[in-house]
């Protein structure tokens, strides 16, 4: 059988990358963020934040990582679907040929 919806497969795709790139962002971020509050240096009084505690840096790491991955969750399983509704359409034209054939003439 044909292959349809080139396009919407390489959106498919598209999305997909995107879900990894965005988890492995924020994986980076957590690390970097976690690295920095080890360091016992306060980068960020730079940017007017300064006496900012442990917990307050430990809640920006875990909401980082839950956001993050919410949304890198939320893109890849975009890509999943549309790869979903392309099998679904495949399976249902294959079926329908099928039973076209099998009826008596």
């Amino acid at each position: 059988m044909e292959k349809r919806y080139t396009a919407l497969r390489v959106i498919a795709t598209i999305y997909k990358i995107i879900g990894v790139l965005v988890a492995l962002l924020t994986v980076l971020a957590v690390v970097l963020m976690v690295v920095s509050m080890s360091s016992g240096s306060n980068q960020l009084s730079a940017y007017g934040l300064r006496g900012v505690g442990t917990e307050v840096m430990a809640i920006a790491v875990l909401s980082t990582l839950l956001g993050g991955g919410l949304g890198a969750l939320g893109i890849f399983a975009i890509g999943e679907a549309l790869y979903l509704l392309i099998n679904l359409e495949e399976n249902t034209r294959y079926t329908a040929i099928l039973l076209r054939d099998r009826q008596p003439q």
